[in-house]
């Protein structure tokens, strides 16, 4: 007996049929490209963006002044004076400053000597040292940096230079120097440096300069 029922062997999904090929590794690409932007972007920053800000360093205006730049002074009869060029003799300095004390016009006659602190040194050679030589063994010496230590001691001296005249031999005179009685001789004479009693009792040396 024939079977007149006719089967459909065809089947609809109701869909169009998928013509796109699947790549399974298709997510992997942005995910690397994520990564590699993350990478450049850290390239990218430079080391000065880290680092911390350079503070200077701020001096104390009331620190005391280095030895070294601190100038020695020429200090004698009362004057006191700034020594500017330390690289002179001693014998030097003496031939500058006598055209304002004639009595160190005589080199013979005159010592020198170094007071700095408590420290007092005695020049050997006034000709061939120099004053900033003289100061900086000074500085340098144990003596010196002892003395600082010292309770009540002046923790930046001067370095203070004083010329000495010597007294001359009995008998000789000092043609630019003169004694007289009173202010009138002294005026009318000639001699650089007068010496006339006062009023008060006590002795006067004019220079007529």
């Amino acid at each position: 007996m024939e079977n007149t029922n006719n089967i459909n062997t065809d089947f609809d999904l109701g869909s169009d049929p998928v013509t796109e090929d699947f790549d399974p590794f298709a997510g992997d690409d942005d995910t690397t490209e994520t990564v590699e932007n993350t990478e450049v972007s850290q390239e990218t920053v430079t080391p000065e963006t880290t680092q911390e800000p350079k503070t200077e360093k701020k001096t104390d205006p009331k620190e005391p002044e280095g030895f070294a730049d601190k100038p020695p002074v020429f200090e004698y009869a009362g004057a006191t004076e700034n020594i500017s060029d330390a690289s002179k003799t001693f014998d030097e300095l003496r031939i500058e400053k006598s055209s304002d004390f004639p009595e160190l016009e005589d080199g013979k006659r005159v010592s020198w000597t170094v007071e700095y602190g408590k420290i007092t040194k005695t020049v050997p050679d006034p000709k061939g040292m120099s004053i900033g030589k003289m100061k900086s063994d000074i500085e340098t010496s144990t003596e010196f940096e002892t003395s600082l230590k010292k309770r009540g001691a002046d923790k930046n001296p001067t370095c203070k230079v004083k010329p000495r005249v010597t007294a001359q031999s009995k008998g000789q005179k000092a043609t630019y120097k003169g004694v007289f009685s009173n202010l009138e001789q002294a005026e009318t004479s000639d001699k650089i440096i007068a010496i006339v009693p006062g009023r008060d009792g006590k002795v006067y040396e004019i220079r007529n300069c």
